[in-house]
């Protein structure tokens, strides 16, 4: 990450000015962070834009004065530009990337409360150059996914902050007035204005409180719990569903919407793994190894929807990204995933707050090596657009409109037909190919099952408990066979005594693999039974 200094003087008291307003974004918190308290007594208005608010100094009540507040509190205008692709990918799945201008001071933020602690809630770069900074290119890289990024709104923020009085010079109230106006293609979208009423010392009377929440409703706003986040003020198409959604539950809703999580859950771990590589977090290998291995069992186990061709190449891409490396991951770094600096109660709204806390992380990450060094890959990037594309619009050959439990056992179902089918078959005396076929049903049911357990866990480790056994002889029968097969190979052109050895090493095979077999066609009919 770039170094930041601290800065002194003039340039010292605007950043705590507008630092102080950062702090007092309210909205949607972080995911992973709890959101701090509001304060006792505060209250929320959403009010019309050009409305005039009547004064709220009333002497016999003991608001006694309205002042502007000055100082590092003083109102101020800010400018900001909100980049992304073209199809929002960023601020659908949680982030703000956006250029803005505070007192002729140009800065670049990131925001994003959904992802700490492997992203900051907010990060604030001074602007050097024109070009988007390493520092933020490398955080956003698995979300942009190579997409190029352009202006898609800009919004200039005024705000003016009053300090309410009583009759002894006291401030029993802060009133924060917030004027926003969001622009997109140079046309005016939408306009709004927030209004944020915190008592502050001796605080507010019930008759206060109530003389106030009449003047601001007669300017017209209506006292609301929580403010609407930014994007939903930006509307469509920032408002859409995430491409990486939140962890929900499966069985809610359509096999096309389980599919849709499933994938976009797997790709959501995986970049997990990514962002914890990348900011040197203590066990991101094991955890980025972890994310693929699941989505990689996810993946098998919906090869008859998703098509055998796509999941052997996703499958051969998740291999290679976690294949073994001889280089050091993250050489000497434990570095904490968790970024210092951001405020508590930040969120995307905290972009037109002010500067905020310039923040950094603990300590640099390393120089790209080893699987690091893949996350930053062409390869890697395709690999995540073609998930999220197959999340989004999943190419199902079964019915994608059936609830998602019947779909789900569905595909179960017909796993299970084939093994006991090709079980069925099966004898003493058969061909290594039937056993192979056999092996390869099973292996299947295995995966399908992986999927099962995911609406109906108790049922599916009951069969798998019934079927381990069977499947242990499969597979010892399996390789019985195959190193049979390949005791053979090549024999016309071994010397005598190496050729009576393989001979031996054949008999011993097709004795195991007899063995194996007859245990196995003995005890099938009893699980046979047992699968119904």
């Amino acid at each position: 990450m770039s170094k930041t200094k601290p800065r002194h003087g003039k340039s010292a008291t605007k950043d705590r000015r507008a630092e102080a307003a950062s702090k007092s974004a309210l909205g949607k918190p972080a995911a992973a962070t709890p959101a701090a308290p509001r304060p006792v007594g505060q209250r929320l208005f959403d009010m019309p834009f050009s409305s005039q608010v009547p004064s709220p100094v009333r002497p016999d009540l003991g608001l006694a004065s309205l002042v502007a507040r000055a100082g590092h509190n003083a109102g101020y205008d800010i400018d900001l530009t909100l980049l992304d692709a073209a199809d929002h990918r960023l601020i659908r799945t949680g982030l703000l990337l956006a250029h803005r201008v505070l007192d002729g001071r140009g800065e670049w933020y990131l925001g994003a409360p959904d992802w700490v602690p492997l992203l900051p809630k907010e990060l604030i770069i001074p602007m050097g150059q024109g070009e988007l900074p390493d520092d933020l290119a490398e955080l956003i890289r698995p979300f942009r996914r190579g997409a190029p990024l352009s202006p898609v709104a800009a919004l200039r923020c005024e705000r003016r902050e009053f300090a309410l009085r009583n009759g002894g010079g006291q401030t029993v109230a802060l009133l924060r007035d917030d004027k926003v106006t969001v622009r997109r293609n140079g046309l005016t979208t939408a306009r709004y204005r927030e209004v944020m009423l915190t008592p502050v010392g001796p605080g507010l009377d019930a008759a206060q409180a109530e003389w106030l929440g009449q003047c601001l409703g007669a300017a017209g706003g209506t006292e609301i719990e929580r403010f609407p986040r930014l994007v939903r003020r930006l509307g469509a198409p920032a408002t859409g569903p995430s491409d990486l959604p939140s962890p929900a539950t499966l069985t809610d809703g359509t096999f096309g919407q389980f599919l849709t999580q499933l994938l976009g859950a797997g790709v959501r771990d995986l970049i997990g793994g990514d962002l914890a590589l990348t900011a040197g977090a203590p066990g991101a290998t094991d955890r980025l190894i972890a994310s693929a291995g699941i989505l990689r069992s996810r993946l098998e186990g919906l090869r008859p929807v998703l098509g055998t061709d796509w999941v052997d190449d996703v499958v051969e891409d998740l291999d290679w990204l976690v294949a073994p490396v001889t280089a050091p991951l993250v050489a000497g770094s434990a570095a904490s995933s968790r970024w210092p600096g951001a405020t508590p109660d930040s969120d995307d709204r905290a972009a037109l707050g002010g500067p905020g806390t310039y923040v950094e992380p603990s300590a640099p990450p390393a120089e790209p090596d080893g699987y690091r060094a893949r996350m930053r890959s062409l390869r890697y990037l395709s690999l995540l657009e073609r998930l999220v594309a197959a999340a989004r619009a999943p190419k199902t050959g079964a019915d994608a409109t059936q609830p998602a439990a019947e779909g789900v056992e569905a595909l179960y179902a017909v796993a299970t037909a084939r093994f006991a089918r090709a079980a069925d078959r099966l004898a003493v005396g058969g061909t290594a190919q039937t056993w192979a076929t056999a092996w390869s049903a099973a292996q299947d049911l295995s995966r399908s099952a992986v999927i099962r357990a995911l609406v109906d866990r108790e049922q599916t480790a009951k069969d798998l408990e019934r079927l381990g056994p069977a499947f242990a002889l499969l597979e010892r029968a399996y390789l019985a066979d195959r190193e049979a097969a390949g005791t053979l190979e090549g024999i016309d052109e071994l010397t005598p005594a190496a050729a009576f050895e393989a001979g031996r090493m054949f008999e011993r095979d097709q004795v195991t693999s007899r063995t194996v077999r007859s245990e196995f066609v003995t005890r099938w009919p009893k699980t046979r039974r047992k699968l119904g």
